[in-house]
């Protein structure tokens, strides 16, 4: 329980074990600088006991010893294995979310996985999977902005049991364009620097609120799905989709529907079933609030 957990000062220790919604996550990293930007992100969420199991431990080090000092370099190991390449110090915070994402898609068996941000109002939950450059995590941070609760920006956790959604409420990745258009849109937001010449171009993080943070243990139930896609020239165009069509889309949007097998059928079967479905274009953000409060309303009515 979050009660009985105690809050760190900060990231200045070698190794912390952070929850994050159901997980635990292990952090052990070498270098203040990286330190410092993970703690300007991370200072409000519960630190859990030493002793208590991880469902991963992530390692932020120099490659070498050379690297720790000369040309600084940050790597991730997990198991003493380096799943990605290293990476300048000053890009380490991307990497330890790079590294978290990387582990729960590949290590996280025990829910239904789909690649969508996802957000909450009065118990219901609002999907929205997207490809990489549909907006979501931009429309993700301007909904979050305006009251509602995150559940996560980067994926949608089922639990093939209940068909409950669980959060996992973490900082909002905001890329190129989309950071100026949310600084601006929430002023008293808190943001971190600018990580410029990642692969994806210049990062920003929008911290996640402390309230999503601290209520990371309450599940919400699925009621609409929005297939995002961002055109600057569309008029704003949301459509129903079939309920089969859905299916099938949402089967290309998880990492694990088939290591789960019947299990994962029958999650995604229940999933769409309970849910209202949409294909939703939009062009400013103005606009799309306005649609999506409205496909809401008519979903949690349905």
């Amino acid at each position: 329980m979050i009660a009985s957990m105690e809050y760190h000062s900060g990231i200045a220790s070698r190794t912390q074990k952070l929850r994050i919604g159901p997980l635990v996550v292990g952090l052990s990293a070498d270098h203040p600088q990286v330190t410092d930007d993970i703690f300007q992100l991370y200072d409000h969420y519960p630190v859990v006991e030493q002793q208590r199991l991880s469902d991963f431990d992530i390692v932020l080090r120099a490659p070498n010893p050379l690297r720790r000092f000369i040309r600084s370099q940050v790597q991730f190991f997990l198991d003493g294995i380096p799943p990605f390449e290293p990476m300048p110090v000053a890009l380490g915070a991307t990497m330890f979310e790079s590294a978290i994402n990387w582990c729960v898609y590949s290590r996280i068996a025990r829910y239904l996985i789909l690649h969508a941000s996802v957000v909450e109002k009065d118990g219901k939950a609002l999907i929205f999977p997207g490809f990489s450059g549909s907006g979501k995590s931009t429309l993700c941070a301007a909904l979050v902005g305006t009251g509602w609760r995150l559940l996560s920006d980067e994926f949608t956790m089922i639990c093939p049991r209940t068909g409950l959604i669980q959060p996992h409420p973490r900082p909002i990745s905001l890329k190129n364009d989309g950071i100026d258009l949310i600084r601006e849109r929430l002023p008293n937001a808190n943001f971190s620097r600018r990580f410029r010449g990642t692969t994806k171009g210049t990062l920003c993080f929008m911290k996640a609120p402390e309230n999503s943070v601290l209520r990371g243990n309450e599940p919400a139930t699925p009621v609409a799905i929005c297939a995002l896609n961002f055109d600057p020239k569309a008029s704003g165009v949301v459509k129903p989709v079939d309920k089969a069509d859905a299916f099938m889309s949402y089967i290309g949007h998880s990492c694990n529907y088939y290591s789960l097998c019947a299990e994962g059928f029958e999650a995604m079967a229940n999933l769409v079933d309970h849910c209202s479905h949409y294909e939703f274009i939009y062009r400013d953000l103005d606009q799309a609030i306005e649609i999506i409060e409205e496909v809401f309303d008519q979903s949690r009515k349905a």
